[in-house]
């Protein structure tokens, strides 16, 4: 996990350009001399499946989630530990014991009616949406996600 401070005096586009040429190591040891904490690699098919269903179990504030560059509609197969985050957080919102805020680029109708869906669902709550309007060109698959702020989960492709 990386701390904000981090990540900020990093820049996304300085994190990007260190995590592809240098080893994970060297990374570390980057981001220890600026003060942050070490970055770990996890297997996305199981352990960031199910460390994000444990940290939206343990989260005391809120869970903060970045999803941009949608761009096709896309039917995509929940894995359990998938669907267990998403229960948990929605539970979670519903309680009020947590907020839960995310930024969305928007690029089709079936994700516009996602969304709305789930604003319309959790409008009594803590639950916040920013949209961005979409780029002309598609921009590489970005998703961050924070759990009270303490680390970030960063992927893409």
């Amino acid at each position: 996990m990386i701390t904000a401070a981090a990540l900020l005096t990093l820049g996304l586009h300085s994190f990007s350009t260190l995590a592809t040429r240098k080893t994970l190591g060297e990374l570390n040891n980057a981001l220890r001399q600026l003060g942050g904490t070490d970055v770990a690699l996890l297997d996305m098919k199981w352990a960031f499946l199910r460390q994000i269903a444990q940290r939206a179990r343990e989260a005391r504030k809120y869970i903060l989630d970045t999803n941009l560059n949608r761009d096709v509609p896309h039917i995509q197969t929940l894995s359990s530990w998938q669907t267990l985050y998403h229960r948990i957080r929605d539970e979670r919102v519903g309680k009020d014991d947590i907020g839960f805020s995310r930024v969305e680029a928007i690029f089709h109708k079936q994700h516009l009616e996602t969304v709305v869906r789930r604003l319309l669902a959790f409008r009594a709550h803590d639950f916040h949406v920013r949209h961005y309007a979409p780029p002309t060109q598609a921009i590489p698959i970005l998703h961050i996600m924070s759990f009270d702020g303490e680390g970030f989960y960063l992927g893409g492709f």
